[in-house]
């Protein structure tokens, strides 16, 4: 149906590669099997693919985000969006991060741009957290389909080679596409 419609690309929001983060944290139905179903039809049809995913979220350890590395490697989209997790006023879980003491008071901004790091999990601490989402992005970048190196791209990986509080390293990007 969606190629009949004329769709070249979706993104599919993957979010979390583990399916109890996925199921009880983010209150997000969707089975492995359902996500794998979902990339192998697209490819099949000819449409193309790219991964939406957050890293940092509550309750994630360094196992679960291994877990989410991993479900990259078997979908294989053609491009990735890799997220740090970012809790919105208004939303439960930004209720039960501030509850929880995961926010510091400089990081309780009311949108993504603002938002300067990860929060201060139990599960993982926030250098392991950096080094994962470096690895995610790495991994997601070596299966990216559709890099195509630009002007554009070559900056954001100059940001993206160097932690900083602004830069490439909040937002990974579907590369060739800005």
């Amino acid at each position: 149906f969606i190629s009949l419609a004329s769709f070249r690309r979706v993104i599919i929001a993957m979010a979390s590669g583990d399916e109890y983060i996925r199921r009880e944290v983010m209150n997000r139905n969707l089975s492995d099997e359902d996500i794998l179903n979902a990339y192998r039809y697209c490819d099949e049809v000819g449409i193309e693919t790219c991964s939406y995913n957050i890293v940092g979220v509550p309750g994630e350890t360094e196992g679960s985000i291994r877990k989410s590395i991993a479900m990259i490697e078997k979908a294989r989209p053609d491009s990735s969006l890799v997220f740090k997790f970012t809790p919105f006023p208004g939303t439960k879980l930004y209720d039960i991060c501030l509850e929880r003491g995961y926010l510091d008071k400089y990081d309780i901004h009311d949108n993504y741009f603002t938002h300067g790091g990860f929060m201060n999990l139990p599960t993982i601490s926030k250098e392991r957290l950096v080094e994962l989402y470096y690895e995610f992005i790495a991994t997601a970048r070596a299966h990216d389909k559709t890099l195509e190196m630009t002007r554009s791209t070559a900056v954001l990986d100059q940001f993206a080679s160097r932690p900083s509080r602004i830069g490439a390293h909040q937002v990974w990007y579907c590369p060739g596409r800005l």
